[in-house]
């Protein structure tokens, strides 16, 4: 698919923006990452372990998750999850 199709479907893209979009605001774009990545069910898991799922801490923040499947950012979705240690348990309940 990368080495393949890829290639021919950037000249498509580029070629119907030129042609057709003027401006930034719009543009096309062929979502190829659904073939590559699975089902649902399999990129929603990736998705939520990514986030930190598990209370594991996070590698990916909600925006860069929406991004991955061309969704626009929402606020606050930059901050990275950070599970709460036993250490940090201990001080919350002590106040």
């Amino acid at each position: 698919m990368q080495y393949t199709l890829r290639p021919h479907l950037t000249r498509i893209e580029q070629e119907v923006n030129r042609k057709l979009f003027r401006s930034d605001s719009f543009f096309a774009e062929f979502n190829v990452n659904g073939l590559l990545r699975g089902d649902i069910k399999g990129r929603n898991e990736a998705y939520r372990i990514a986030l930190g799922g598990n209370q594991e801490p996070g590698w990916m923040t909600v925006n860069e998750v929406r991004k991955l499947d061309n969704l626009p950012p929402i606020e606050g979705g930059d901050i990275l999850y950070r599970p709460a240690t036993g250490e940090n348990n201990a001080k919350k309940q002590a106040t």
